[in-house]
């Protein structure tokens, strides 16, 4: 009885330790995979990016800002140019493991892609 019980609980700390999925808003995320996030920039402004309202970089004209991260889960994305001129989002998404988000900034707005890296 006392092996079955040692069994079953080894059973379960290894499916734990191999990444087990769990549920978040209805969503299923599995593994540890970390995330990229790119900001793209195709104007000649330079923007200050935002991710849940905290500051992650300035993106030069026509240049990139690209970092790895834990950001499964839902958050939201906003760009403002540094001339506060223009102003883009709040755009909410939901990030799944081991996802790819490119954000294409122009003067109207994001373009979003996702896809698994």
């Amino acid at each position: 009885m006392i092996r079955r019980a040692l069994l079953m609980a080894a059973a379960a700390a290894a499916v734990i330790g191999l990444g087990a999925c769990y549920y978040d808003d209805n969503c299923r995320y599995c593994g540890n995979d970390l995330e990229t996030i790119r900001f793209e920039n195709h104007t000649n402004r330079l923007w200050d990016n935002f991710i849940d309202g905290n500051y992650v970089g300035t993106v030069s004209s026509f240049g990139r800002l690209e970092f790895d991260g834990d950001y499964e889960g839902r958050h939201v994305f906003e760009s403002k140019s540094t001339d506060n001129q223009l102003h883009i989002g709040p755009r909410e998404i939901r990030i799944f493991n081991g996802d790819l988000i490119i954000l294409d900034i122009t003067d109207n707005g994001f373009k979003v892609s996702q896809s698994q890296k």
